[in-house]
C-alpha cells in the first residue's frame, strides 16, 4: 500500500512538474536564440560598417554567410557554439544549411532580402546589397531574423501562413520564410537589427515598415 502512495505521488509531482520543466526548456532555448541573433546582428552591423554597404544574400558564389564569419568567433558546424543554429530547431538536419547538399554551414537565420514597397526596375535591392547611407532607420530595420530558409522575402505581397518542415511560417509574400518556430500560435520570432540590436518580436505587431530599409512599409 505504501509503495502504491509513493508511485501515485511520485506520478502527480511528475504531472505538475513536466509541464514547467518544458516552459523552462523553451525559454531557455528562446534566450539562447535571442544570443545568436544578436551576435549575428552585431556581426552585420560591423560587416556594414566596415563595406559601406550591406552583405549581399548571395552574389558570385559569395553568401551573407560568408561575409559574416569573419566576425563571428563561434561560427563552425564542429563548435558547442555555432551561432547559427538555434536549439529549437527541430526542422530534419538536411533542411538547416544555407543551401546544397555539401554545405556543412547549419543554418536556423535568415538575412532580409524583403523588396522595398513600390520598388521598381532602379530600386535597389538587398539581394545585391545596398549602400549603408540607403538605410533610413537602422534601429528600425530587421537585417536578420528565425527562418526555414537562408533569406527572407520573395515578392512585396502580402503576407500569408504556413507550415514548412514542422514550423509555423510565413508561406508567402514580402517575409516568406520567416520562422515562428518559438510561439506558433503568438507568430514570435527573434531578430537582429542594422544598428547591432536583438529583439524578440511578434508578427502581428511588427510595424511591416521595419523590413522596408526606406521604412516605408507595405501599407496592406
Amino acid at each position: 500500500m505504501e509503495l502504491l502512495v509513493v508511485i501515485s505521488v511520485i506520478g502527480i509531482l511528475s504531472g505538475l512538474l513536466l509541464p514547467a520543466l518544458n516552459a523552462a526548456r523553451t525559454r531557455a532555448h528562446s534566450i539562447s536564440c535571442m544570443g545568436n541573433a544578436k551576435q549575428i546582428g552585431q556581426a552585420y552591423f560591423s560587416y556594414v560598417s566596415d563595406w559601406g554597404m550591406t552583405p549581399p544574400v548571395s552574389k558570385s558564389g559569395v553568401r551573407w554567410i560568408d561575409c559574416l564569419e569573419p566576425y563571428l568567433a563561434e561560427k563552425s558546424e564542429r563548435s558547442s557554439g555555432n551561432v547559427f543554429v538555434c536549439h529549437a530547431d527541430r526542422r530534419p538536419e538536411d533542411k538547416k544549411v544555407v543551401y546544397g547538399t555539401s554545405d556543412v554551414n547549419k543554418l536556423s537565420y535568415g538575412i532580409n532580402q524583403c523588396y522595398p514597397s513600390n520598388r521598381d526596375s532602379a530600386t535597389p535591392i538587398l539581394w545585391n546589397g545596398i549602400g549603408a547611407n540607403q538605410i533610413r532607420n537602422p534601429s528600425g530595420f530587421i537585417t536578420i531574423a528565425d527562418a526555414g530558409s537562408y533569406y527572407i522575402g520573395t515578392t512585396v505581397a502580402a503576407p500569408f501562413f504556413g507550415t514548412l518542415n514542422g514550423e509555423p511560417y510565413v508561406d508567402g509574400g514580402y517575409c516568406k520564410y520567416l520562422s515562428f518556430r518559438h510561439g506558433g500560435r503568438t507568430r514570435d520570432f527573434n531578430a537582429g537589427f542594422a544598428d547591432g540590436h536583438a529583439a524578440t518580436m511578434k508578427f502581428d505587431t511588427t510595424p511591416d515598415r521595419y523590413w522596408d530599409y526606406r521604412s516605408v512599409g507595405y501599407g496592406f
